[in-house]
């Protein structure tokens, strides 16, 4: 018994000095249990207590590194210890319901006769009908020869079961069995005498003949056996002649430490990559091996020299596997190496979806990743990610968007290990907090950009560590969603000196005071850009010190802030001199006072204003007259906004004569006398070189007419979409004066043929891009016309056209080859 159990047992881990390192079986999920090989010299006398940590706290990874290979050092930190520490004790480590015939079978074991009586083969059938130990497990008597064990048992059910059926008087049975072994045991019952069942009677001498009644005695009781696929086991008995199944020897019979090592030492990438589509065991296996563990007989420094990461790989949805990482990790070995990954998105199926062994195989075999970004992809963590650090030293981009399973362990080990790295961003991140952010700031010492967002465990204290550390090298810096309060804006104010973009959105815990702080900090002097969305602590006072803080600021964006007014945007440009460009969205307290205050005091590099969604502006006459001056405005774009109309636009034509991009949509209260006093007000300069009017409804004929003639030179953009009154006549003007015009959008206008054939005619007009869509009046007879302007179009918009067939749209696909046509 102690060679049996020996064999079987394996060693579980506990706290005392038991478990030999190199002797004992003490490695689970292997076929050995032991340890196959070690990286160095081995010491015979170590023990598994020293690979622990000295507060006896999980496993010492410098001390299991250093001694064995990473195969069996995977295995090793899956074992997990108890933090009761109970002593090392031995446990069975095979299937809990084996009879010694199995594991005879497994352990190769010579003896295979009963204990007790020493004269049979201990099998089930013995143990059941004939060993006398048992002592009246059968039914008496000789039920059948050594055949299968399974069927034995069977004839022994069989048989009680009829003895019981004759003593309550069953006349007729039918048996649902379709073992012929068992048929066959129960004529071998008959033949050794006992006519307790069968005086008399006969069975039928082949055992495939089960589908014919078996009569038991003199009639008194028939048994059926109904016809079915007969079962074979091998090996079986038929005809006296033994079949056997052949066992063929396989290298697949070998266990995985064996297997590994044996693919370890391929020659090359391309012998690798043809033992990876052997299977996917195969696949896995060189997909662990990492590359200094790889055995050249002819090392070519020329081609890990080669190994740059030129490749580009991307997985999305549902191909998103560990089995297709791994095989990206063994097949762009030897092509450049992999440079850049991106997953988005994981196999819903837990099983098949992306986890840290395919992050594993991309870390072993891709030591030339530089960029990674994972994102919505649950079941990787923190063990997927140290796999990376260690293995991928270059990395230069990370970008980590819900993975809730990564926490700060991982981003210390990511900082550490990868001195390279220059952007981060982590969005959605649930476990992420100060101490990643610590970590990054003190070691990431060529950091430029770092994006954080909607991670709750942020706070002050990771922001002030992050930018103190990080004062002269950070150039771009996201905080969206955080947790932040005040604090954290006065040390980006004092500690963001090499700051050239800043973004700040959701941080309702910001008040007027941290941006206040900031902005007097005077830490700002390189600042270029500042994005403010959603945080209540924007006020007058605010912008205004922002503004005096950033002396070289050229673009501000303000988006959904509630407590700006007229009076903090006009005190913001008077002292924003070196403001470029300025973006108020979602400003409900900007009127027009705010936005003609705001183009009397700009700067003179002032060149762009955009305002959408601002609800508070209304048309109305200024209190003030307006001075007999020409601002340096050159772009002007408004979108949703109501309450501008006619009034404001001439307003604007005497201060903005120099305006070149006009851009006007969703704005229903112009009509075509505000228009026509800035298209004539905008020839003092340099021309308009691109205008939108989209949803403009009140827009006609004549202002495009004036439009074509007065800038026809230089106008190369021209949007109508959504102008109902603009019709044919529009379109001749344009045939006509247009020039350079390259792109025109008529959708949803007046437009027929008519109109079309004014464009074609044109000798001058060569567009790129036309936009026809919704123009229900256009049909099947402009198709000449059409393939004349296709000679130079680029893109056709025709949805929605329905008077023009189908059979046109395929004759227009046949032959402008080089138009992308919507229809």
């Amino acid at each position: 018994a102690r060679k049996v159990l020996l064999k079987g047992v394996i060693w579980r881990v506990g706290d005392d000095q038991s478990i030999r390192v190199w002797e004992d079986r003490w490695i689970p999920n292997t076929q050995t249990k032991c340890v196959i090989k070690a990286r160095g010299s081995r010491d015979g006398r170590m023990r598994v207590a020293e690979l622990f940590r000295e507060d006896g706290n999980g496993w010492d990874r410098d001390i299991v590194d250093s001694v064995f290979l990473r195969f069996e050092r995977d295995r090793i930190f899956h074992i997990r210890l108890c933090e009761t520490q109970p002593p090392d004790e031995l446990c069975w480590s095979q299937e809990k319901n084996a009879t010694k015939e199995k594991i005879v079978a497994r352990l190769e074991l010579t003896d295979e006769n009963c204990p007790h009586c020493s004269n049979y083969v201990e099998t089930c059938l013995h143990v059941v009908r004939d060993c006398g130990w048992v002592g009246g497990a059968g039914v008496g008597g000789r039920i059948g020869g050594e055949g299968d064990g399974g069927a034995g048992v069977e004839a022994v059910a069989i048989l009680r079961g009829l003895k019981e059926a004759k003593q309550v008087g069953v006349r007729r049975i039918e048996i649902e069995s379709d073992c012929i072994n068992a048929i066959e045991d129960i004529k071998l019952r008959k033949r050794g005498g006992d006519e307790e069942f069968y005086h008399g009677g006969s069975i039928y001498s082949n055992p495939l003949e089960a589908g014919k009644f078996l009569s038991l005695g003199d009639s008194s009781m028939d048994v059926f056996f109904p016809r079915k696929k007969a079962r074979f086991d091998a090996p079986f008995v038929l005809s006296h002649e033994i079949l056997e199944q052949k066992k063929q020897v396989s290298i697949d019979s070998l266990p995985d430490e064996c297997l590994y090592e044996i693919l370890r030492r391929l020659p090359g990438d391309q012998e690798r990559s043809t033992c990876a589509g052997v299977s996917k065991r195969w696949l896995m296996l060189l997909s662990s091996i990492p590359k200094e563990e790889l055995c050249r007989e002819k090392m070519d420094l020329m081609d890990e020299d080669l190994e740059d990461g030129f490749l580009t790989r991307s997985l999305e949805g549902k191909k998103a596997t560990d089995v297709r990482l791994a095989a990206i990790a063994v097949g762009n070995g030897g092509r450049g190496g992999l440079g850049k990954l991106t997953i988005r998105g994981s196999n819903p199926n837990p099983i098949r979806g992306v986890t840290d062994l395919g992050l594993k195989a991309i870390a072993r075999c891709s030591p030339s990743l530089k960029a990674l970004s994972l994102w919505n992809i649950p079941l990787v963590g923190d063990e997927g990610l140290l796999e990376i650090a260690n293995g991928c030293a270059r990395l230069e981009k990370l970008d980590l968007c819900n993975c809730p399973s990564i926490t700060d362990k991982a981003l210390v080990a990511i900082a550490k290990s990868c001195p390279s790295l220059n952007s981060i961003s982590i969005e959605g991140c649930q476990n992420v907090g100060n101490e990643g952010l610590q970590a990054i700031g003190q070691f990431c010492t060529n950091l430029k950009s770092l994006n954080i967002k909607d991670c709750p465990l942020v706070a002050d204290q990771g922001v002030a560590s992050l930018m103190s550390s990080a004062t002269f090298v950070l150039n771009k810096l996201k905080l969206q969603g955080l947790s932040i309060t005040d604090v954290s804006l006065a040390v980006i104010g004092h500690y963001g000196k090499a700051l050239t973009d800043l973004v700040l959105a959701n941080l309702q815990n910001v008040n007027e005071r941290g941006f206040w702080v900031m902005g007097n900090a005077q830490g700002l002097h390189h600042l270029k850009s500042i994005t403010i969305t959603s945080c209540r602590g924007v006020t007058d006072l605010a912008v205004e010190a922002v503004g005096k803080g950033c002396p070289n600021l050229k673009q501000f964006v303000l988006k959904k802030c509630a407590f700006l007014s007229d009076n903090g945007l006009i005190s913001f440009a008077k002292v924003a001199r070196s403001l470029e460009s300025l973006q108020l969205e979602e400003c409900h307290r900007i009127t027009q006072i705010g936005f003609f205050g705001l183009l009397l005091n700009c700067s003179p590099k002032f060149k762009a204003l955009a305002m959408s969604n601002c609800f508070g502006f209304k048309d109305m006459i200024l209190g003030f007259p307006l001075p007999d001056l020409s601002t340096p405005l050159r772009s002007v774009t408004v979108r949703n906004c109501p309450g501008l109309g006619d009034m404001t636009l001439t307003m604007l034509a005497k201060l903005c004569s120099h305006l070149q991009y006009v851009n006007f949509a969703g704005l229903p209260a112009i009509t075509d006398a505000g228009l026509l006093s800035l298209v004539e007000s905008c020839n003092a300069g340099d021309g308009l070189v691109k205008v939108g009017l989209t949803g403009c409804i009140n827009v006609s004929d004549d202002v495009v007419a004036s439009l074509a003639k007065t800038h026809g030179g230089t106008l190369e953009v021209l949007n109508l979409a959504g102008c109902g009154k603009v019709t044919d006549a529009s379109l001749a003007a344009i045939a006509n004066d247009c020039l350079v015009l390259s792109e025109l959008d008529v959708s949803k206008c007046g437009i027929t043929d008519m109109g079309i054939t004014s464009l074609a005619r044109s000798k001058q007009l060569s567009l790129q891009i036309l936009g026809l869509s919704g123009c229900s009046t256009i049909s099947d007879k402009c198709l000449p016309f059409l393939f004349k302007l296709g000679q130079s179009l680029m893109g056709l918009n025709l949805q929605n056209c329905n008077s023009i067939s189908s059979s046109t749209i395929d004759m227009l696909v046949d032959r402008l080859v080089k138009c992308d046509i919507l229809a």
